[in-house]
């Protein structure tokens, strides 16, 4: 049965494309049909390309749908849509939400060039807001103010490479965001560098952490690097164990997670939990 080819549409394109899920919903739909219709928008695939692929792969004729007219915002539709539904980690949501908020600035300048000496049209499109509010960035994609504004750093001004690693988790979000405030010219040789020393940690992961230098007689390598004084008193160094445990969590993408997500609370029951048990350990 040959199915019809349909290009997808830039919008749709702001998701990755998982072989594996593709792999798995091949099954399914083998076995139960296609549940959910391939959504079309100017005569591209909008929403459901993962879909297309797998009734391709079966030779399963697809069913489609037109976009819902009263929908004008598709980038939050596409996001908002996909991002319920898949499984993508905090890093691969961050790198979205960059690329959204440059193709809300990239269809806003393109109503607007298409509006020209016009004066009875808006600058874009109807019901299409570029956002600017970190925390809006979040809000859409599940995910803290700080991390949305992360993502959005590294896609404007991170060079593809290493928007790329990013987003497969080669480089954490956090240096991504270092690194992207290099100057352009720097961020190859620093993108090699960083994927480098992350190979060698996990060939000497006892390395992680460490510093080249020595500690002095009178201190202790900390976590990260940082000297920490030589005690010999039990309460000095139950203290110091207690601030050290309460600084790690306070560098936990725990706290990142959004007041909004439901699974929060969860999260945080279980570290009281966890204290709790050792707690009657002692």
């Amino acid at each position: 049965m040959k199915i019809k080819e349909y290009k997808f549409h830039k919008v749709a394109n702001l998701l990755p494309l998982h072989k594996a899920e593709i792999e798995e919903m091949a099954k399914d739909i083998k076995k139960n049909g296609l549940l959910d219709p391939i959504i079309l928008y100017q005569g591209k695939i909008l929403d459901g390309r993962q879909r297309y692929l797998a009734c391709k792969k079966i030779g399963k004729m697809p069913t489609y749908c037109e976009l819902d007219s009263d929908i004008k915002d598709i980038v939050s539709f596409v996001i908002s849509k996909n991002l319920k539904r898949r499984h993508l980690s905090l890093a691969e949501k961050a790198i979205v939400i960059g690329e959204a908020a440059a193709l809300w600035e990239e269809m806003g300048k393109e109503a607007k060039e298409r509006q020209g000496k016009r004066t009875d049209l808006t600058s874009r499109p109807p019901g299409l807001k570029v956002r600017q509010s970190r925390d809006e960035l979040g809000k859409i994609a599940g995910i803290s103010g700080r991390s949305a504004e992360r993502g959005r750093n590294i896609v404007k001004k991170g060079i593809p490479e290493l928007v790329e690693s990013v987003k497969t988790e080669t480089i954490p979000l956090t240096t991504g965001e270092r690194i992207a405030k290099l100057p352009r010219k720097e961020q190859p040789e620093a993108v090699k560098k960083e994927k480098e020393r992350r190979a060698e940690r996990k060939q000497n992961p006892k390395q992680k952490g460490e510093r080249e230098k020595k500690p002095s007689q009178s201190s202790t390598e900390g976590r990260e690097g940082w000297a920490v004084p030589v005690v010999d008193k039990p309460q000095q160094k139950a203290s110091l164990a207690a601030g050290e445990t309460i600084s790690n969590l306070t560098r936990s993408s725990l706290l990142e997670l959004p007041k909004n997500n439901p699974h929060r609370e969860k999260a945080f029951k279980r570290v009281i939990s966890w204290l709790r048990e050792r707690m009657k350990e002692i």
